[in-house]
């Protein structure tokens, strides 16, 4: 660890929400030129932490303390004007601009006229060969990668003179080349003298790019490791409290099983389609695997199979022999389909309402939980609460609103909900996203379970990791194209991730 005085010193931070406590007695430090990885399970206070240290939470008790001096930040304005930036999970920025309108607009000035643009550029383009960053900075940000516009976010705290960066799940929507080359700008910035926070559940990569480990656990930190002292197993037994293992997966032999689910020549109507003729299949028992870049036509093959009457697309779907081209997604549910969509927030759960309520959406069909147009709430209520405590659903409530629960929390009732009823067919999207490696094993167990009751899964995720464990056969999409196909056996990360990129095998 570094002798230098620390940028940043939180002494005895607590935040309470009632009678909650989300961090309770926090205290730790951070010198300048360090990358400091933070991991903890859904609900461990993570996010709450950060939330306090960029001004977006005022402490309930306890003091930050920036150079030394005790800081009161007020809103994350007022920490920018303090050195301290931070980049979201979701990015923030506005698509139909370019890179340099963008940071522009970050600036805080009313119009574009009052900012000289020349001035601007030049100095970005000096931080983009200061640090290796990479980016068209007038192409409009809505054309550009996932690693393009995370740039552009860097881009934005380096022009503010921030000196702390903090990064929230910084590689859940990368590739495999894009991880390594932001890990690579990384380094240059602590080289540069910049301080760094990781906050992450892929713990391969927290002891890839940290120098310094916290574990934070039930709002406590509850470990703090030197990386270099420490490994993957002991991070996982300090995150769940527990000797954590993981079980092996074994491929399906599938050589006579029946087809459930099949594509032909499905493509985007729109003229600028990312979608363009996609054909697979996915037989009973398997778990279909498709890798790519976000952005290559992922989200519209999401959306046609999800409501095939709503996203209209040229091709066939069929399902259970039918031809289900046609079918809303309440129809497609009444034939045992599934579905976590990419989107929990937008379409999957209402912030709102209740657990409870939540876990009726896509059920409200369903004669155990409606009766005579009444819904059956003591049956809702067992139902829910006995698939929440299968997934360690964190508060275990089932009247908090699911704003009052953390992303990876609210990803669980997601789900729980969805998997509860064994479906014939699961369309999983990204469904370990934001999410701690226990309730990552219990999500993987879930959906080997699916298969092992000759359901079918497709499985669509930017987590090499999560596809390469969990598929049967895998397809590599880019450019709205099937470029590549594998069997278990013959995944890797330079195949696959050479297709991903617009290479050849």
């Amino acid at each position: 660890m570094s002798n230098l005085s620390p940028v940043i010193e939180a002494k005895n931070l607590s935040k309470a929400f009632g009678s909650f406590y989300a961090n309770e007695n926090i205290s730790f430090s951070i010198p300048k030129g360090e990358i400091l990885g933070i991991i903890g399970e859904n609900g461990a206070g993570k996010s709450t932490l950060m939330k306090m240290l960029y001004g977006q939470l005022r402490p309930t008790s306890g003091q930050i303390h920036i150079d030394g001096k005790e800081t009161s930040l007020t809103s994350p304005r007022d920490a920018i004007a303090r050195g301290i930036g931070m980049v979201h999970q979701h990015f923030m920025l506005a698509e139909n601009h370019s890179a340099l309108e963008n940071i522009i607009l970050a600036l805080g000035i009313a119009s574009f006229r009052l900012m000289p643009h020349k001035s601007v550029r030049k100095r970005l383009e000096k931080l983009c060969s200061e640090f290796g960053i990479s980016v068209d900075l007038e192409k409009p940000v809505g054309e550009l990668s996932v690693g393009q516009q995370q740039s552009i976010e860097i881009l934005k705290l380096l022009y503010l003179d921030s000196n702390l960066l903090i990064f929230d799940e910084p590689t859940a929507v990368l590739s495999p080349n894009e991880i390594e080359n932001f890990f690579t700008i990384l380094r240059g910035l602590r080289e540069a003298g910049k301080t760094i926070v990781v906050i992450s559940h892929k713990l391969k990569e927290i002891l890839s790019i940290s120098d310094r480990v916290i574990v934070l656990r039930h709002g406590k930190i509850v470990a703090e490791r030197t990386t270099k002292e420490t490994n993957l197993g002991e991070l996982a037994d300090l995150m769940v409290g527990a000797h954590f293992e993981r079980r092996e997966v074994i491929a399906s032999n599938l050589s006579a099983a029946t087809t459930v689910f099949e594509v032909k020549d499905l493509s985007s109507i729109e003229s600028d389609s990312r979608l363009k003729k996609i054909s697979f299949r996915v037989r009973e028992g398997e778990i279909l695997g498709i890798a790519g870049v976000e952005g290559n036509g992922q989200s519209e093959l999401i959306r046609a199979l999800m409501n095939p009457i709503k996203y209209r697309a040229k091709g066939e779907i069929t399902f259970c022999e039918k031809n289900v081209s046609a079918y809303s997604t309440l129809e497609l549910r009444s034939l045992g389909m599934s579905i976590l969509p990419e989107n929990r927030i937008k379409e999957a759960v209402i912030l709102d309402w209740s657990s409870r309520d939540n876990f009726l959406l896509g059920h409200q069909n369903k004669k155990e939980f409606i009766k005579n147009s009444w819904i059956q709430e003591q049956a809702l209520g067992e139902k829910a609460l006995a698939a929440y405590k299968e997934y360690d659903l964190r508060p275990l409530s089932l009247t908090h609103h699911l704003s009052e629960f953390s992303g990876g929390n609210q990803q669980k009732i997601v789900v729980a909900r969805e998997l509860w009823n064994q479906p014939k067919f699961i369309i999983a999207a990204h469904p370990t996203r934001g999410v701690d490696i226990g309730a990552i094993e219990r999500i993987h167990l879930a959906i080997q379970d699916v298969k092992k009751q000759k359901g079918s899964v497709l499985l669509i995720s930017s987590d090499l990791d999560e596809l390469f464990r969990l598929s049967d056969r895998l397809l590599v999409i880019c450019g709205g194209l099937v470029r590549g196909s594998f069997t278990k056996g013959e995944f890797s990360e330079e195949k696959v991730g050479r297709l991903m990129g617009g290479g050849q095998t």
